[in-house]
């Protein structure tokens, strides 16, 4: 499993406590980091896919060094969401200089931490990329792919050496506003995958010095289609594919006619 450069830890506490405390090292004043890091990787996943791009998270200084983060108290933050986030705090820091060690802690505020503890986050994202994956062959089994030299179901390892080709095709279901939101979303996730928020094994530092991963990539929406082409991406896109059905389905209430997906080697 990932290990991450700080440590994590799950504490007791009410429905009032913020989501999450990051307390960082003395060499950064929260004042300094509140207008870049973490708020930089994880605000927009906050905002744009957990609050649904209403009213989103709010940062601000807890003490000197450190920094709390809250969502409106509506909204539910799973065990997989939690290792989303501490992933992207992982990969926000700078590998290649001092602000490695921006992080002291990682601190999640639960309900019930002794059953849902930071142990428990990763096994829950692993969880969820597996649902990913289970969803994607389904659809491919539905809607196979025509051309010749794509794979005929989802691959399951060496994500980093394919190509993805995936459209999503809703019709008159999903209006301008829906296609821009959709839009938003996606691009995010993208993010989100570059930045290794979905991945349960991987070293931030060394994805950064291989460089590469997901550069090459594109993303439309129009004429009721949703298009998404990545090669080399950083994780699994299936995760970003399924977090994005299942937040149009929850806005507009729809779900795509027809797929077109296309995976093959890249070259």
């Amino acid at each position: 499993m990932r290990k991450y450069n700080f440590p994590v830890r799950a504490v007791q506490a009410d429905a009032s406590e913020p989501l999450f405390r990051l307390v960082l090292d003395p060499r950064f004043s929260a004042a300094e980091m509140l207008a870049d890091f973490p708020r930089n990787v994880v605000q927009p996943f906050l905002n744009v896919v957990l609050a649904d791009g209403k009213q989103g998270s709010c940062f601000k200084a807890a003490g000197s060094h450190a920094i709390e983060v809250s969502l409106p108290s509506h909204i539910q933050v799973n065990d997989a969401e939690r290792a989303i986030l501490a992933n992207l705090m992982d990969f926000g820091q700078d590998f290649e200089s001092a602000r490695s060690t921006t992080i002291g802690e990682l601190v999640f505020f639960l309900t019930r931490p002794d059953e849902n503890g930071p142990e428990s986050f990763l096994d829950a994202l692993a969880a969820r990329n597996a649902e990913a994956v289970a969803f994607m062959n389904e659809v491919m089994l539905q809607f196979p792919p025509e051309d010749e030299y794509s794979t005929r179901t989802w691959p399951e390892e060496l994500i980093e050496r394919y190509y993805f080709g995936i459209v999503l095709e809703y019709g008159d279901l999903l209006d301008n506003k829906d296609m821009s939101a959709a839009l938003g979303i996606l691009d995010c996730l993208h993010d989100v995958n570059m930045w290794t928020g979905f991945s349960v094994k991987a070293n931030p530092g060394d994805t950064m010095k291989a460089g590469g991963s997901g550069i090459s990539f594109e993303i439309e929406a129009e004429n009721g289609a949703i298009s998404y082409q990545v090669e080399r991406p950083a994780c699994d896109p299936a995760l970003s594919i399924l977090i994005l059905v299942e937040k149009i389905e929850k806005l507009t209430g729809a779900r795509p006619r027809a797929w077109q997906i296309h995976i093959e080697a890249a070259g």
